[in-house]
């Protein structure tokens, strides 16, 4: 469930939205910094919402990462564009656009450039994942510096073609989430119904793009989770595993989408610690 948005007067030191991008109105970033003095490494939060509903101000993403405000890593949240206005791969372009404004735009926005992380949930995670792929994708132009620190995905969709099959697996397919459909989260994203063209559908698989070199990964995926399937991304830490990439892959294993329990301290410290790790 989408929680309601952040009142961001709880910031004294902001900057808020920013347009990052021509392509849209919707391109628009949000800065929270830890002061308003020092140049600091950032974490991009990617929020989540099917890819056709949320905002960068969202609570149920960004709030987790705003405890990087109290380690002085300064939060961006980004807006882009959704289903709605535009499908695959408008959304990969968008946050490819974010950083490289974030890059050539550093000093002015007090951020060092060469130390970012990503962090998504759901398709805010697909985006994170694709984040750190973006010097191998045919279909984004990607001669700039594009590199990234790290990457952190919660719950991502992964293999949109598998989903529905995965959820039979798990006897967790009560029709209610049918990936399959047009009118499903999947279909309205490629612009498409997957289901008519399961082999089309792999150009937007992040699996068909690993590459030796990757930024490290942290994956998150609950064993219960009915919307996105837990294989979706067990399936590409095994793919990675047979490179030289570093992926780390965990099981929260009482936990559904976008469940609380990714949420509690503990597993917000393990996240922090895996930024703070790709940021030395």
């Amino acid at each position: 469930m989408i929680r309601a948005k952040i009142d961001v007067q709880r910031f004294p030191y902001k900057k808020l939205d920013l347009s990052y991008s021509s392509r849209s109105s919707s391109c628009l970033l949000d800065i929270f910094y830890p002061n308003d003095q020092d140049i600091f490494p950032c974490v991009l939060c990617i929020h989540g919402g099917a890819f056709k509903k949320g905002d960068k101000r969202n609570g149920d993403m960004i709030e987790p990462m705003l405890h990087g405000l109290d380690r002085g890593i300064a939060v961006i949240g980004i807006n882009y564009r959704l289903s709605p206005e535009a499908a695959f791969p408008a959304a990969i372009e968008d946050i490819k656009d974010a950083i490289l404004y974030i890059k050539s735009n550093a000093e002015m926005l007090r951020i060092d450039p060469e130390k970012m992380v990503v962090w998504g949930q759901s398709a805010g995670g697909y985006l994170s994942i694709m984040s750190a792929l973006l010097s191998n994708l045919p279909f984004i132009s990607n001669e700039q510096d594009l590199r990234i620190r790290g990457a952190i995905a919660w719950f991502p969709p992964v293999n949109f073609a598998t989903i529905n099959e995965q959820l039979r697996e798990n006897h967790l397919f009560t029709g209610k989430h049918d990936h399959d459909r047009a009118d499903s989260p999947e279909s309205l994203f490629m612009g498409y119904c997957i289901g008519d063209h399961p082999e089309k559908v792999q150009t937007a698989n992040p699996e068909n793009y690993i590459y030796e070199g990757m930024c490290p990964l942290l994956i998150q995926h609950g064993r219960k989770d009915q919307v996105v399937p837990y294989q979706q991304s067990f399936h590409f830490y095994e793919k990675m595993k047979n490179t030289k990439n570093d992926i780390y892959y965990e099981i929260v294993e009482d936990a559904d989408h976008g469940d609380l329990l990714f949420e509690r301290s503990e597993n917000i410290q393990i996240v922090f610690q895996f930024i703070e790790n790709c940021l030395k």
